[in-house]
């Protein structure tokens, strides 16, 4: 390894090129762009005017619409205080895992002041979704619709709606809910709970100083509507109804299911359901209240308030027979709190429509059985933490919540970026228990001992893995019915029941041809619920309550599904501008026997020429001598993790501006070199260690395949293609010169192409034969990007005489 000189022309522009589309999608997609711009805004609800967090202003946030195949780029720009990350809920995220959203697990938050573009395709998917913050409790107030429209000429499967319009419930404090779970956190209690029910940002009438503040659906009659109903409350599973009027289901979580009607829905937390609703065939001279109120299962104290919105007739007369005022508003009956029975029908009668068209895809055979007990715990009370005060969980402990007895410990940095580059070590463990280490009667008496363990444990899977899970509800403080959501996967529901699960007898229940594929689930209260998914999506996707008080206390865990061996089952790299992890590099000293310039020779060379640029070469022919410098990992983890340690320390003691990929030599395959520079210059790019990145594919047959692969994944990190020009023989012509440099060009496409000179006079295209003359033809031609120039030691002895004569040329 060496040190290269690298003359820039004046005026130089670093351009990062943002993730492109899956290549197999790239002709179907149509591109849509959002921009959503995080603030503060006053808002007034209940009387009470307070600033909250806004996607643009809007509470809630804007809507997202999109169809079927489109790509997506939506970017977020934090103008507030607290760090932010957006989750697209239910988008399957094939192999864009980057854009998934949810803080210290696909990403680091974005910071003050700082943006993130969210990109990704559509693929497969139709229907309702929604979009939500994924950091703290900061959803309860930046939430929206994410709705799919299906591909052109593709209809729905039941009558088109005459109208469409999206109902989404949500959850209103007049308190910072920022500063509810901080203090519940602290105090190791209960949250305080909110104030009121929202439909479409509204309270509506039943809540005091409310009733301008109701969301009105006017309708006419005789025609169909589709409802796109979301539950974006923070804590509450909602019963919703519609006085004198039926539902059509026909929809969950963006997948049709077999069409039955009710006069109520359930909908949890993270759940979607779409519903028909056929008005009356003529004016009913009436108004109706539509209404919502929670499901209640736990010990813990609720919102026990009704949220209501109107259904109002248009008439289709000049006028209308009474005023809308006086007209009669009927109410509808909704099930008691507790009522299990009503939910568990409903949930009974969810099939998957299972056509030829829309095929429910269950899987068959499974290749791995897990079962995770959920449910809430404790904690010891840190009375150092507490200044000696008593905390306030169950006898005087601190609340927790758990899966398999684990309570997930939220990391400092991104896992998914931990994985990528192999830097695991100090901030997961891959061993998550497959079952309960210590069995017991899940939903008996409650145990005397509830306190739980804590850590960061991933569940490994290896690539296109078939999945059984059964989610087991557990009595230690109270069953409790908990919405479970996968990210980056649709499971299919294929039994539950209560009381435990009993594997010799349940599984002969099992629905394998219709159960219906969501991507959140309710267990059952005191019961269980057994999923089927097959693991085809790389990357790092959690799983947890979408009861948020519940995720808060640690019900919740993560997956790690493996590349596959196809390209398009392996994780797309990840986007530079992906939020800045935190974490130091680990320390080591690989590679730093090999620096070849005194420490004070690259300061000396950036002062006496302000428009060159001092890149460290890694690779090349010059180690130690005349050795080669093989390139031979025994893993991509632990070559990155070894690299990003070395380089890092590196560039920051000789204060170098750039890295140039210069192996020759390689004992191992093209893919792998591909992997292991990949992640190293996303780490140094994103991590501003080095202001540019420069590749030298030697001409030569060996050697190319290894470039053109890396080329091919991560050009985008790329910012020049240094073709080592001065390699070939003694004597080169410009002509022949031109014609190697358009040979070069046509093979890195795209690429800016720096035309290169030694410093010894071993060959190529010298100073003397015409070398800046081929230089002229390039710059008039618009081709010429700078110049390399191999390399300072031998540059140092002669007094830079080579950097002179560039930096003379540039500057005419």
């Amino acid at each position: 390894m060496g040190v290269a000189l690298f003359s820039l022309v004046r005026l130089f522009v670093l351009c990062c090129i943002t993730l492109g589309l899956i290549p197999q999608l790239a002709l179907a997609s149509i591109t849509r762009h959002y921009t959503f711009d995080v603030q503060l805004q006053n808002v007034k609800r209940l009387c009470h005017t307070k600033s909250i967090v806004t996607i643009n202003g809007q509470f809630p946030g804007p809507r997202i619409v999109a169809r079927e195949g489109d790509r997506l780029l939506i970017k977020v720009v934090n103008h507030v205080q607290s760090n932010i990350s957006i989750h697209w809920h239910g988008i399957r995220q094939l192999q864009t895992g980057w854009a998934d959203g949810p803080a210290y697990i696909t990403q680091c938050p974005i910071q003050t002041g700082n943006s993130y573009v969210y990109n990704f395709t559509i693929v497969g998917q139709r229907g309702t979704l929604w979009w939500h913050a994924h950091i703290s409790w900061l959803r309860s107030t930046i939430y929206g619709p994410l709705i799919i429209i299906p591909k052109r000429g593709v209809p729905y499967p039941f009558t088109k709606p005459y109208k469409e319009v999206p109902i989404i419930f949500g959850e209103w404090w007049n308190a910072d809910t920022e500063a509810v779970i901080k203090q519940a956190l602290q105090t190791g209690g209960g949250p305080n709970v909110s104030d009121a029910y929202t439909i479409n940002g509204l309270p509506g009438p039943l809540y005091n100083c409310s009733a301008k503040d109701t969301f009105k659906l006017k309708v006419q009659a005789g025609k169909t509507y589709m409802l796109r109903i979301i539950n974006a409350a923070l804590n509450d599973e909602l019963f919703f109804s519609i006085a004198n009027h039926t539902l059509k289901v026909v929809e969950a979580d963006a997948v049709y299911v077999k069409p039955f009607d009710t006069n109520t829905i359930l909908i949890a937390p993270g759940q979607t359901i779409n519903v028909l609703l056929k008005t009356k065939p003529s004016h009913p001279n009436a108004t109706f209240f539509m209404t919502a109120r929670p499901y209640v299962t736990g010990l813990g104290t609720f919102d026990n308030s009704t949220v209501a919105g109107i259904l109002e007739y248009e008439s289709a007369a000049l006028h209308s027979t009474l005023p809308m005022k006086k007209l009669p508003l009927h109410k509808p009956i909704l099930p008691v709190l507790n009522d299990t029975s009503f939910a568990t029908k409903f949930s009974n009668k969810l099939r998957s429509l299972n056509t030829p068209q829309f095929p429910a895809t269950v899987p068959q055979k499974v290749d791995k059985r897990l079962f995770f007990t959920i449910g809430l715990g404790t904690n010891p009370c840190s009375q150092q933490k507490h200044n000696n005060q008593t905390c306030q969980g169950p006898n005087g402990t601190m609340f927790a919540a758990s899966i398999n007895n684990i309570s997930f410990t939220m990391p400092n940095t991104a896992l998914l970026q931990s994985h990528f580059f192999g830097q695991s070590n100090g901030v997961y463990s891959p061993y998550f228990p497959i079952s309960p280490l210590i069995p017991f009667n899940y939903t008996g008496a409650q145990l005397n001992n509830t306190n739980v363990s804590n850590g960061t444990k991933l569940m490994v899977l290896p690539f296109n893995t078939s999945v059984e899970l059964v989610l087991q509800d557990t009595s230690i403080l109270g069953a409790e019915s908990h919405p479970l959501h996968l990210h980056g996967f649709n499971f299919f529901v294929v039994g539950q029941g209560f009381g435990n699960y009993d594997q010799n007898k349940d599984p002969k229940k099992f629905n394998l041809i219709d159960p219906v594929e969501r991507n959140t689930v309710g267990v059952p209260s005191g019961g269980w619920v057994a999923i089927r998914f097959l693991a085809d999506n790389p990357g790092v996707w959690f799983m947890h309550c979408h009861l948020e008080i519940h995720t808060s206390w640690g019900l919740r865990m993560a997956w790690l599904v493996l590349d596959g061996k196809l390209p398009n089952q392996k994780l797309l790299p990840p986007p530079l501008d992906l939020p800045k992890s935190q974490a130091a590099p680990a320390n080591s000293k690989l590679f730093r026997e090999y620096i070849g310039a005194e420490d004070n020779g690259v300061r000396f060379t950036d002062a006496s020429h302000p428009n060159a640029k001092v890149a460290l070469s890694l690779g090349g022919d010059t180690v130690k001598g005349n050795q080669y410098a093989y390139f031979s990992p025994t893993s991509i983890n632990s070559w990155v993790r070894n690299a990003i340690a070395s380089i890092v320390q590196i560039t920051k003691e000789y204060e170098l501006d750039g890295i140039d990929i210069d192996y020759e030599h390689f004992q191992t395959d093209p893919n792998t070199f591909a992997e292991c520079i990949g992640r190293l210059l996303f780490h140094l790019k994103q991590n501003n260690v080095v202001s540019f990145t420069s590749i030298a594919p030697y001409e030569d047959d060996p050697v190319q395949p290894y470039y053109l692969a890396l080329w091919r994944k991560y050009g985008h990190l790329i910012d020049y293609v240094n073709f080592q020009f001065y390699a070939y023989s003694k004597g080169t012509t410009v002509t022949q010169f031109m014609k190697y440099f358009e040979t070069q060009s046509s093979n890195y496409k795209g690429g800016k192409i720096l035309v290169s000179i030694g410093t010894d006079n071993s060959g190529g295209l010298s100073p003397k034969n015409g070398f800046f003359e081929a230089c002229a033809r390039l710059k008039s031609q618009g081709k010429l990007h700078g110049i390399f120039i191999w390399s300072a030691d031998d540059s140092k002895k002669a007094s830079f005489h080579h950097e002179n004569q560039s930096q003379r040329f540039l500057a005419s």
